[in-house]
């Protein structure tokens, strides 16, 4: 490896278990029709990867896509079935909360076990302490046994000491989505001042927005194969089409709702359809950025219904609600009895290109909630021909009507 190049991943294999005699596969080709192959069994498959001193990256896939077993691989916690790991420096893992913590140890004693794991000196870990202890924020549960301990405090322990401790690679899977959001905010902090210091990071989330903010490349992992390795930004740009496709071919508007659609009702009115239409009245589940639609809910009331507020939810793909919007300012609300379609149009809908799905909330007069469902439809907004595809979008979900002028130094 060259100075700059800290992990150099080469043709990594990994399988979990023993391979499998050949009696017993015989023996699943004659009981299911199907040989029990070792093959079935790999957890990474050929994965090669290079990580230059002080950059950060992100690793990102679905479950069981192997991005916890890479990390582990790395770590030394488990051994690569085939193929080569190298790297250089020293290693900080922070992959599970209670790893090389003892539950009947106070948090204090703790932090000094986990020093001395990672080779530091009973002075250097003395001289860190102070600073350990003010950055978790534990105040009198710094010195309690960590079995009292909640998740969160979990994680602060963790964190804390992994913030302080010199370290030439830190490891971190997905152990920062615990904890509450403003101690996030100051690990997230923390971790751009390792970044500009030179620490290289590795960073395993299902946050994608994470890993755009903190990564400067990464690589889409799935089923054991690396998919991508790339800026974050493309990464993110593949990954999110991926997911878009998969959610759009999953809630496809149909004649009822789809499989993942989720409802909870009173039992005095229900929703049992939302059509997606465009402003000719055609049913869609795709427009243009900028275009309008027209939303119809079917609605079946038990008994008399009157004048419910409804809100419908525009929501992406990855569970963020980015508009919402209710009928509680309008004067004449329908009331409901029986079967009825009620129609709300959307004039023009500027969100960038992505899928998003419908949620509604329907509550009485009163305030009580009658019905809540979830993904009740989608819809995908597309970019238009006309529109440059390296740039657009750069980010977030929203597209604002600007005004670009030049002026002329003469007129200024």
């Amino acid at each position: 490896m060259t100075d700059q190049v800290i992990i150099k991943v080469e043709n990594l294999w990994k399988q979990y278990g023993l391979p499998l005699p050949k009696i017993l596969r015989n023996v699943g080709q004659s009981l299911i029709g199907k040989s029990l192959s070792s093959e079935d069994y790999w957890a990474l498959k050929d994965v090669s990867f290079e990580v230059r001193k002080g950059e950060t990256i992100g690793i990102i896939g679905t479950n069981g896509a192997g991005k916890s077993t890479l990390l582990k691989v790395l770590a030394g916690v488990t051994p690569a079935t085939r193929g080569k790991v190298k790297f250089q420096g020293k290693i900080f893992p922070m992959i599970e909360l209670n790893a090389g913590i003892h539950p009947e140890l106070t948090g204090q004693e703790n932090v000094r076990l986990l020093g001395a794991i990672m080779g530091l000196s009973r002075i250097e870990i003395e001289e860190k302490l102070p600073a350990i202890e003010e950055f978790t924020e534990l105040g009198e549960w710094f010195n309690k046994p960590v079995r009292k301990y909640s998740s969160g405090m979990m994680a602060r322990l963790g964190f804390g000491v992994a913030m302080n401790v010199d370290t030439d690679l830190l490891l971190i899977d997905e152990v920062l989505a615990v904890g509450d959001l403003r101690f996030q905010r100051k690990c997230y902090k923390r971790m751009q001042n390792m970044q500009d210091t030179g620490v290289t990071i590795l960073f395993v989330s299902h946050n994608i927005r994470q890993i755009e903010r903190l990564c400067e490349t990464a690589i889409i992992l799935d089923s054991g194969k690396l998919l991508l390795h790339d800026t974050a930004t493309r990464v993110a740009e593949i990954y999110y089409n991926r997911v878009d496709e998969e959610s759009r071919l999953q809630l496809r508007t149909k004649d009822s709702f789809n499989d993942r659609a989720t409802c909870i009702s009173s039992g005095e009115l229900f929703i049992e359809r939302v059509e997606i239409k465009n402003l000719m009245g055609k049913r869609v589940d795709s427009i243009y950025s900028g275009e309008g639609v027209r939303i119809g809910l079917q609605f079946r009331s038990e008994c008399f219904v009157k004048k419910p507020v409804i809100g419908i939810g525009l929501v992406s793909t990855d569970m963020i609600t980015v508009a919402s919007f209710s009928n509680d300012s309008v004067m004449e609300k329908p009331s409901f009895d029986g079967v009825s379609t009620l129609y709300c149009t959307i004039p023009k809908l500027p969100l960038n290109p992505g899928v998003y799905s419908f949620r509604v909330k329907v509550v009485d007069s009163k305030g009580s909630t009658m019905f809540v469902g979830h993904e009740l439809a989608v819809l995908q907004i597309v970019r238009a021909e006309n529109e440059c595809e390296a740039i657009m979008p750069y980010g977030g979900f929203v597209r604002l009507d600007v005004i670009w002028e030049t002026q002329s130094v003469n007129n200024i």
